[in-house]
């Protein structure tokens, strides 16, 4: 099992400085990766995400980051691919794969702020079929060498799209959402499954499927990552916010306070129960109110948890 911290919402750091202290001390701490969420930009309305307006771009972010650390990988969730153009993103991601010695990865998804794509002159209700295409055109630039398209919505000539991916076969590209569609996409274009709601007793049948029909389609189920959460200890105001809002049901809601442990034991129960159901990858929320705080969260974590099983 390989543990995680996120970083949203953006809105609660200090600054720049304050973050990389934070994403320091998970890299030296054991810490496997770190995520950050996406979006373009925020229209103003009903329709904002529960994780606040304030969304760096993960691009740079992340480069600047990774110079600052050594090991810890730092994957986007979700990254929305529809949002931008797929031969710009695969070039931008291939690249930072290489400056980083190949520590990055994408949860990635076709989006739902209706608003977002409005004002990017996107379609919104073809947002589906243009994520399929665009990450066929991403791994057609990251695995063939001189690669062209003839896509619905790309088209290319033959052409040099260089650097390519440290990362063999390329990086990898976790598939975030629910549902019959989501799964489907695992299978024929992802790498791995990242969930949004469901405990780990729930979603084991939804791994074993997904890991059977890779198996029908040829594709080796043990490479395949499978990715959920874990809070353990209160959760802090911020975080309850991430907990609300936009596509969150009261079920949801259970979902994810049996997904909680207030002791090291109970978190080692927890994870022994996602190991069983076939997660290989844990997100660990630490309630926080300063930096300082949730640097000593992650070292009691490290050292209680991580180590202790």
């Amino acid at each position: 099992m390989e543990f995680g911290i996120g970083v949203a919402p953006f809105d609660r750091w200090g600054g720049i400085e304050e973050l990389a202290r934070v994403v320091e001390a998970a890299d030296r701490l054991g810490f496997g990766y770190v995520t950050m969420p996406d979006h373009v930009l925020v229209p103003d309305g009903p329709e904002q995400p529960r994780s606040g307006v304030v969304f760096p771009d993960v691009i740079p972010l992340a480069a600047f980051l990774a110079a600052r650390t050594s090991s810890v990988r730092f994957v986007f969730s979700a990254l929305v691919v529809p949002l931008r153009d797929p031969v710009v993103l695969a070039k931008q991601l291939a690249t930072l794969d290489w400056v980083s010695g190949g520590r990055i990865g994408a949860v990635v998804g076709s989006g739902w702020l209706r608003s977002e794509f409005d004002a990017l002159g996107i379609s919104f209700d073809d947002r589906g079929a243009r994520t399929d295409e665009y990450l066929r055109v991403m791994k057609a630039c990251w695995t063939e060498e001189r690669p062209a398209f003839d896509g619905h919505y790309v088209s290319f000539p033959p052409s040099a799209v260089e650097p390519k991916c440290v990362q063999s076969p390329h990086v990898p590209l976790w598939i975030g959402g629910n549902g019959p569609r989501p799964e489907g996409r695992v299978v024929e274009l992802g790498d791995g499954w990242a969930p949004l709601t469901g405990t780990f007793d729930e979603r084991a049948e939804a791994i074993a499927r997904i890991k059977d029909r890779a198996a029908v389609a040829g594709r080796d189920p043990g490479a395949l990552a499978f990715a959920g959460s874990l809070t353990v200890g209160p959760v802090d105001a911020s975080s309850a916010r991430l907990a609300r809002g936009h596509h969150v049901t009261e079920r949801d809601t259970a979902d994810a306070a049996r997904r909680q442990a207030s002791t090291a034991e109970e978190a080692i129960d927890q994870i022994g129960r996602a190991t069983e159901a076939g997660f290989t990858h844990l997100g660990v929320g630490l309630g926080w109110n300063d930096p300082d705080e949730l640097v000593e969260k992650l070292a009691w974590f490290s050292e209680s948890v991580i180590h202790a099983r």
